[in-house]
């Protein structure tokens, strides 16, 4: 499901909705592709700038091991299996910034920028299954609000697998720990149900739907629903139960 915005990043080119953040101030649910930040609902702030989290107690060698999953940063020769599960037209559907046809030029430039942002403000974590890349999760961390927006993306040869929602948990116990993080969100096409139900096995509540929010891959206004989830909220979830807390995390250079 190319799913909640597999957090839109500067290799998407255009504006469009996606896995968990996709455009200037969407937190969408987007594929590894990071967004500039933007002002938080709520927040009474309108600057885009993104600081530095406080805490980083992980780099860019940081690996996740979930029961099924590992996640880990994207390498030089991700290329092959980002081209595969990326040029997808009903991959993309709800990812209008996302590349049709999706080209090996596409694929270099996604893999190239997922290996060249700061971890420290867009970590974006390869998913890997049985030493294959299948999709993408991160994390967009404003530290000022210390809140993060939540962005997955997993190819569709893999959706209704839980997959995606066994990740995004991985990611966001480990955003909540890391950045001392106090909300946790994400956004996505209100049509994109089958994304709006990872949000919610997640942990995640919707607050606020965004009527005309932006355009979709065929140039009509687009509906987007968010999600969030507080830090205590989560800590009341994240139980073993929930599978939460069923993941390892190992750092290195």
């Amino acid at each position: 499901m190319g799913m909640s915005n597999d957090a839109a990043r500067r290799d998407d080119k255009q504006p469009g909705a996606s896995t968990i953040a996709e455009l200037t101030s969407w937190g969408r649910v987007h594929d590894g592709l990071r967004m500039p930040c933007s002002p938080e609902r709520g927040n009474g702030r309108s600057g885009m700038e993104c600081a530095k989290p406080a805490s980083v107690g992980a780099g860019r060698g940081t690996i996740l091991r979930t029961e099924h999953l590992l996640l880990r940063p994207f390498r030089e020769d991700d290329v092959d299996a980002a081209l595969s599960y990326r040029d997808d037209e009903e991959f993309s559907r709800f990812l209008p910034h996302i590349p049709q046809p999706f080209t090996r030029r596409d694929a270099e430039e996604f893999v190239a920028t997922n290996m060249s942002e700061p971890w420290d403000r867009a970590p974006t974590f390869a998913v890997v299954l049985d030493g294959t890349v299948i999709g993408t999760v991160n994390l967009q961390v404003e530290s000022a609000t210390r809140s993060a927006m939540l962005g997955y993306a997993i190819g569709r040869e893999h959706w209704g697998q839980g997959v995606a929602t066994e990740a995004a948990r991985a990611v966001v116990a480990w955003g909540f720990r890391t950045f001392d993080l106090v909300r946790v969100w994400a956004s996505t096409d209100a049509r994109n149900v089958r994304s709006q139900r990872v949000m919610e096995k997640v942990g995640m509540r919707r607050e606020d739907v965004r009527r005309g929010h932006h355009l979709g891959r065929d140039g009509q206004p687009v509906d987007e629903v968010v999600y969030a989830v507080g830090r205590e909220e989560w800590s009341a979830i994240a139980l073993p139960g929930l599978g939460a807390n069923r993941s390892s995390t190992e750092t290195g250079q």
